[in-house]
């Protein structure tokens, strides 16, 4: 009897949820850094709200254009550029000196990288590729998203607490790069379908 083989789609939604996993975390876990942020850059509650506000009102801005970006550049370059760029802008945050740097920084260049990187463009290429069973693949879609929400806040404020929220910010990077690393060997698997991906080809899936 021949093996049947796994879905390309299911890869494919591995692959998205490896990589929304810290991203949709790392755009909840802003609580956390609040006190320790205020009192380093001696800014007020009123300074770090604006650029909290900022950055998601951008984020917002951004998905879009993520969007359209995957469209006319391809997934893996759109989401292998975000992944670079968020990447830096979470190492730049951690060094940051003043209001303005941070809000340049994180007001600007992390929801820039959180857009290219998150749910959104995930769940448009993951409805591709199914059918019947597109309701199931986003639903363990928006749960890895979820998923990283519930995890990522405790383990932040662990890390504050014990290594200051500078450190946390690189930790963060490092997470983001490792999860990027292994959403692309996940995509790989099953035939190489993360060049199916990258193609963003519709399938008659499940």
């Amino acid at each position: 009897m021949a093996r049947r083989s796994v879905f390309y789609g299911w890869w494919v939604v591995a692959a998205f949820s490896v990589m929304t996993f810290p991203s949709t975390g790392i755009r909840h876990a802003v609580g956390p850094f609040l006190k320790p942020i205020v009192a380093d850059l001696d800014l007020d509650r009123a300074s770090f709200s604006l650029v909290i506000a900022l950055s998601l009102l951008l984020y917002g801005v951004f998905m879009p254009l993520s969007g359209m970006a995957a469209d006319r550049f391809g997934v893996r370059l759109s989401a292998s550029a975000g992944t670079l760029l968020l990447v830096a802008s979470l190492v730049l945050t951690a060094l940051v000196r003043n209001f303005w740097e941070f809000a340049v920084v994180y007001g600007v260049l992390v929801p820039l990288g959180l857009a290219a990187t998150g749910p959104v463009i995930a769940s448009g290429v993951v409805a591709r590729w199914f059918s019947k069973r597109r309701g199931t693949a986003l639903s363990v879609l928006g749960s890895a998203s979820m998923t990283g929400m519930s995890l990522l806040v405790p383990a932040v404020t662990w890390l504050i607490i014990t290594q200051g929220w500078r450190t946390t910010y690189i930790v963060i990077g490092l997470v983001v790069t490792k999860s990027s690393q292994s959403s692309q060997r996940t995509g790989r698997c099953s035939h190489n379908a993360w060049s199916r991906l990258a193609e963003m080809r519709p399938s008659n899936g499940p």
